[in-house]
C-alpha cells in the first residue's frame, strides 16, 4: 500500500504535469506575439537561472519548471502526425512572414538585408508574391530593382571604361550576395527547436511516445542524429532504421505504404503549403 504522502506526490507531479500541458497548448495555439514573448520569456530565465546557479544565489525560477514546460510542448508536437520539424517549419514561416508583411517590409535593418541578398530565395520571393498585398510586394520589388540597377550601371561603366579592377570588384558585387534572409533566420530556429525535442527524449515517456509517432523526415533526421548522444542518438537510429524499412517494403508483413507518405519521410512533410502563405494563420497547422 501506498502512503499518504507518496498518493499526495503523484497527484501533486500530475497536477503540475496538467497544468504544463495546458500552457503549452496555449502557447500553441496563440497568437504571434504570444509565442514571440514565451520564448523570451524561457530564454531569460535560463540564462538568470544559471548566472544565479554560478554565483550561489536563489532564484524563483528552477530549471526543473523550464524542463516541464519543454517537455509538455514536445509531448504535444509528438501526437500530432507527420515530422514534427516539418511542422515547427511551416508554423514558424507562416510567423516569420506575418511580422515581415506587417511591418519587417519597411525596416531599415531588412530592407539592407535583403538588399545585401538580393532578394529572398525563389520560394520565398513566391511566398511573398502570394500573399497578395500589392503595396509591400511593389515597395520591396522597387528598392531590390533599384540596386540591382546600380550595380549593373557600376559594372557597365567600369567595362566601359576599361578599368579592370573596378569591373572585378563591380562583378563580385553582383556575384557574391548573402543567403536569404528568411532562410537564415527559420534555419536558425529550426535548429533551436531539434536541439530541444533531442534533449526532450531523454525522459522515457517522449522516447515511448517518439518511437510511436511519425518522426523526423530524413532531412530533419540528420539534423537531429548530430546532436544526439547516447541513448536518444540509439532512439532515433533504430526508429529511422524501422520506418525506412516499411518504406522499402521491407519490415514484416508491410504493405506498400502510400507514394505520399513514403515521399514525406524521405523529402518532408508540407502540412498544406498553401496554408503557408496565409501571413500568419498557422494555427490551421494544429488540425493537420
Amino acid at each position: 500500500m501506498r502512503s499518504l504522502a507518496d498518493l499526495l506526490l503523484t497527484g501533486w507531479h500530475r497536477l503540475l504535469e496538467e497544468a504544463a500541458d495546458s500552457y503549452a497548448a496555449w502557447v500553441a495555439r496563440a497568437g504571434p506575439l504570444a509565442r514571440l514573448l514565451e520564448r523570451g520569456r524561457r530564454g531569460v530565465l535560463r540564462r538568470a537561472s544559471r548566472l544565479a546557479t554560478e554565483l550561489g544565489l536563489p532564484f524563483p525560477w528552477s530549471e526543473d519548471l523550464l524542463w516541464r514546460a519543454d517537455l509538455s510542448e514536445v509531448r504535444l508536437v509528438l501526437r500530432k502526425p507527420g515530422c514534427p520539424a516539418c511542422r515547427y517549419l511551416a508554423e514558424a514561416t507562416a510567423r516569420a512572414f506575418f511580422w515581415f508583411l506587417m511591418e519587417g517590409y519597411g525596416e531599415g535593418e531588412w530592407i539592407d538585408r535583403l538588399i545585401r541578398a538580393g532578394g529572398f530565395c525563389p520560394r520565398h520571393m513566391w511566398q511573398l508574391a502570394d500573399s497578395g498585398l500589392a503595396y509591400r510586394i511593389t515597395y520591396i520589388v522597387q528598392y531590390l530593382s533599384q540596386d540591382l540597377r546600380r550595380r549593373l550601371a557600376t559594372l557597365g561603366a567600369a567595362l566601359a571604361r576599361g578599368d579592370r579592377a573596378a569591373a572585378a570588384r563591380a562583378r563580385a558585387a553582383l556575384v557574391h550576395t548573402e543567403p536569404c534572409p528568411m532562410c537564415t533566420s527559420l534555419r536558425r530556429d529550426l535548429n533551436w527547436q531539434i536541439a530541444k525535442i533531442v534533449r526532450c527524449l531523454r525522459d522515457p515517456e517522449l522516447a515511448a511516445l517518439y518511437a510511436a509517432s511519425d518522426g523526423f523526415c530524413w532531412p530533419h533526421f540528420q539534423l537531429a542524429v548530430a546532436q544526439a548522444a547516447g541513448p536518444v542518438l540509439r532512439l532515433l537510429a533504430e526508429t529511422q532504421r524501422a520506418r525506412l524499412a516499411a518504406v522499402a517494403g521491407d519490415a514484416p508483413g508491410a504493405a506498400s505504404p502510400p507514394a505520399q507518405r513514403a515521399t514525406a519521410l524521405l523529402s518532408g512533410w508540407r502540412f498544406q503549403p498553401a496554408r503557408e502563405r496565409e501571413h500568419g494563420e498557422w494555427v490551421a497547422l494544429e488540425s493537420a
